[in-house]
C-alpha cells in the first residue's frame, strides 16, 4: 500500500513538472506574440503617418492645380482668348506626367 501510495506521489510530480514545463513555453509564446504585436502597432502607426502626408501632398497639389487653373483662366480672360478645353488639357497632361 505504501509503495502504490509513493507511485502515485511520483506521478503527480511528473504531471506537476508537466505542467509547469507548458506553463513556462505558454509565457514565451505570449512574449513572442506581444513583441510581434507591438512591432505591428508600431508599423500601423508609421503607415497612418506616411497616408496623412501622402493626403496632405496631394491636398496641395490639387490646391495648386485650381490656382494655375484660375490663373490661366484669368489670363485668358484679359487677353480675351478662351480656350475651354484647357482644364481638361492640364489634367490630362498630369495624369500622365504626374510630378
Amino acid at each position: 500500500m505504501l509503495e502504490c501510495e509513493r507511485q502515485r506521489n511520483m506521478k503527480n510530480q511528473d504531471l506537476v513538472l508537466e505542467n509547469e514545463k507548458s506553463v513556462e513555453k505558454l509565457k514565451e509564446v505570449i512574449s513572442m506574440n506581444a513583441s510581434e504585436f507591438s512591432k505591428l502597432q508600431q508599423e500601423v502607426e508609421d503607415q497612418k503617418k506616411l497616408n496623412a502626408k501622402l493626403s496632405q501632398r496631394i491636398r496641395s497639389l490639387e490646391k495648386s492645380q485650381r490656382d494655375l487653373e484660375a490663373t490661366l483662366h484669368d489670363k485668358d480672360d484679359s487677353i480675351g482668348v478662351s480656350y475651354p478645353s484647357r482644364p481638361s488639357l492640364i489634367m490630362n497632361t498630369w495624369k500622365t506626367n504626374p510630378l
